[in-house]
């Protein structure tokens, strides 16, 4: 993982370092500037070979890993209110800029955002500080290439807010009505609980309701949002 984060790391500063001649000693020049595109574009298409692995992938297929972990990095104990992945997700996302094939880019990336939001085990889930980087991102995207790209990636974020409410809904309700219901204990895991063991208050999302021996965690999936897995 640390091998092409250092990789995007070294692609960045040669990104920034031909933008600033670009912008500086051609004054954004027409025939500069789509040569440099297609530069990019060129060179984003070379597969990376790890030798040790044997594993092959694409510079552009590695911006958006690199994406995915950072976002994911968010949502771990390490999380701090001082982090501000802003600049970080700035420097990402003016790398897909030169991608010309952003219909693979979209999917990518709205698979991972699929990923990110539904693997939830019994300790971890989506903070809500996680989410507000997940919203950042994308609204930086649309700002790159316009709403179409990204409404599908936005429903999916209003489905989670929507699943997230279902189920304080219901453990509202069952709160209420548990004197009737003595027979049936109501236990409520929230990442709250499973975050302060390990020292976090960042996170403050519900994981699941269990009901005697039944788990209960609603998911709002909006047809046409989400990709389809096999």
């Amino acid at each position: 993982a640390k091998l092409y984060q250092d990789y995007i790391d070294e692609w960045i500063k040669f990104h920034d370092q031909m933008i600033y001649y670009c912008d500086v000693y051609f004054d954004k020049e027409k025939l500069i500037v789509d040569a440099l595109k297609k530069t990019f574009d060129t060179l984003y298409a070379i597969e990376i070979v790890d030798t040790s692995k044997g594993i092959k992938a694409s510079t552009h297929s590695l911006v958006i890993t690199c994406m995915d972990a950072l976002l994911r990095s968010n949502n771990t104990s390490e999380h701090s209110a001082d982090n501000d992945l802003d600049p970080k997700l700035d420097k990402l996302i003016s790398l897909f800029h030169w991608i010309s094939d952003k219909d693979i880019l979209q999917e990518t990336y709205r698979r991972q955002l699929a990923r990110r939001l539904l693997q939830q085990s019994n300790s971890t889930s989506i903070s809500m500080n996680s989410l507000y980087d997940e919203r950042q991102a994308l609204v930086k995207m649309k700002v790159q290439f316009g709403f179409a790209f990204t409404c599908k990636m936005e429903g999916m974020i209003k489905d989670h807010v929507i699943s997230q409410e279902l189920l304080s809904q219901f453990v509202n309700e069952m709160t209420r009505n548990k004197a009737s219901r003595s027979n049936n204990s109501l236990v409520v895991v929230a990442a709250a609980a499973a975050a302060a063991a390990d020292g976090d208050s960042g996170s403050d999302s519900l994981l699941y309701a269990q009901v005697g021996q039944i788990k209960f965690r609603p998911l709002t999936l909006t047809i046409g949002y989400w990709p389809p897995f096999s």
